[in-house]
């Protein structure tokens, strides 16, 4: 069963490309203020300790002095008075090689990386060739997911011939960030060829394959990635995504249950698998999934959307209008979730309230034909002919060619007994697109009016042959018997 538009795989950031931290640690950037003025106090102690005023003198080797005892400070576990040495080097020497990089490393501990960028940028306009200082500004880029400037620093390290692994694993993830496919599928083939064993390799490689809608390269990445490490539920969730993409729906469901069964209580495992259930026909399940990923995360607009899809099937309209609601809710000028309700609350009998959002998804989107079509056939069953007809012919003015506003004008003309202009409103939308089966039954019903019997039967029954529509097939069942028991046997005819 194909998800509703708009409804998609779900990623998490626990799921995402993450970026090589050997000296880049997760964001802790909050601390600023306090170290500032602690920073500040060491700066002032450490002026008195090294002898206060007499280091403006100019001495040589005073930058040199500042950055040994800022490394004894390091040594010794004391972080703030080693920024503050390192400060005071930099201020009587700003190009001063491992002041910068010392300082940069302790921003980058902190969690500063912005700071750290800042002292690598004057390192490298020093020393451009330097590749350390490259990669420790290609890292902090990377986490601040500014992968652009990332990748161009990547890249100039494998340009300057250090060939480094962390070069070709770091430039591929950007440019999968980037959605440069080929070029993050190639960087990080070569990354695999000098580390086979690394199943994070495999499952960024199998992400760019993926998107390059390679899935059986996908699919080999993500089991080689969960063979190697058998304990981590992102191989298997990526793979489930590939498997069901290409159409594997059992595979992917069992995917989906490993990961939770390795504890992973993530709301986008739980959408995912039902995803994969709903399409697998297993629509109780699919609602049962869909119920936990809106417990684990209530704000899950996608997911109350989903839900709702799901019960419309299971003939719960009420509750599928509660959650298209609190879909609404989430995302007031939603176009598709104000027509997925109208369309609700129109099954449900609610035609009043269902024009009122076809009134407010056509003022998010003018140019909807559909949606004026899906007005005009609430409008009809509120009475409003005038009305329902004026918003099929809008339809027919944004879109010409659309078979169900001539089908629904000619069954708005039926009703009012305007038997030929329906007819010809019918065959119109026939000739437009002859496997568009609701047509075939109106018009059916209009034969039966002018009492052409036999194109009345052709009609039913090619309704029977072509539709998989309850509704239409049971309609089209209670005509042919009207016209005689023996009528009532599909056969293959043509209209």
């Amino acid at each position: 069963m194909a998800l509703p538009p708009g409804v998609e795989c779900k990623m998490k950031r626990w799921q995402q490309p993450k970026a090589i931290k050997p000296k880049v640690p997760a964001k802790n950037r909050g601390k600023a203020t306090y170290a500032a003025v602690a920073t500040l106090f060491m700066a002032l102690a450490t002026m008195i300790w090294f002898g206060g005023p007499r280091y403006a003198t100019g001495d040589a080797n005073n930058d040199a002095q500042l950055v040994r005892r800022g490394d004894e400070f390091l040594s010794s576990g004391n972080r703030t008075a080693a920024m503050a040495a390192y400060d005071q080097a930099l201020q009587i020497n700003e190009g001063h090689p491992e002041a910068l990089t010392r300082r940069a490393e302790l921003y980058v501990s902190s969690g500063d990386l912005d700071k750290a960028i800042v002292d690598l940028t004057t390192l490298i306009a020093h020393h451009p060739d330097q590749a350390e200082s490259l990669l420790m500004r290609a890292e902090c880029l990377q986490e601040l997911e500014r992968f652009p400037e990332a990748a161009a620093d990547f890249g100039r390290i494998i340009e300057l011939g250090a060939s480094r692994l962390e070069a070709y694993t770091g430039r591929g993830r950007c440019r999968l960030a980037l959605e440069d496919f080929k070029g993050a599928a190639e960087d990080l083939s070569w990354a695999i060829g000098r580390n086979p064993r690394d199943s994070s390799l495999y499952r960024d490689r199998g992400d760019a394959r993926r998107k390059l809608g390679e899935l059986s390269h996908a699919l080999n990445d993500f089991t080689r990635a969960v063979e190697i490490s058998p304990s981590v539920a992102v191989n298997y969730h990526k793979r489930g995504m590939a498997r069901r993409a290409n159409g594997e729906l059992a595979g992917a469901i069992a995917d989906y249950d490993k990961v939770i069964h390795l504890r992973v209580r993530d709301s986008s495992v739980y959408f995912n698998r039902a995803n994969a259930k709903r399409e697998y026909g297993d629509l109780a399940g699919a609602h049962a999934d869909y119920t936990e990923a809106i417990r684990l995360q209530p704000k899950d607009a996608d997911a109350f959307l989903a839900r709702a899809n799901v019960l419309m099937h299971l003939g719960q309209k009420h509750e599928a209008i509660q959650d298209y609601s609190h879909y609404i809710n989430l995302n007031p000028n939603s176009h598709e979730g104000l027509v997925f309700r109208g369309k609700a609350k129109m099954a449900y009998g609610d035609y009043s309230g269902a024009v009122a959002d076809f009134n407010r998804a056509i003022q998010v989107d003018p140019d909807d034909h559909k949606a004026y079509c899906d007005r005009a056939a609430s409008k009809n069953n509120l009475g409003d002919i005038q009305g329902a007809i004026a918003d099929y012919e809008k339809a027919m003015a944004l879109k010409a060619d659309h078979a169900p506003a001539y089908c629904g004008r000619g069954e708005t003309y039926l009703g009012t007994n305007r038997l030929d202009a329906a007819m010809q409103d019918l065959n119109k939308a026939i000739k437009l697109s002859p496997g568009f089966v609701r047509a075939y039954r109106v018009r059916g019903d209009v034969r039966i009016l002018l009492k052409d019997v036999d194109g009345a039967i052709s009609d039913f029954r090619l309704v029977l042959d072509r539709s998989t529509n309850r509704d239409l097939v049971r309609l089209a069942t209670a005509r042919l018997r009207m016209l005689g028991p023996a009528q009532e046997t599909p056969t293959q005819t043509t209209p």
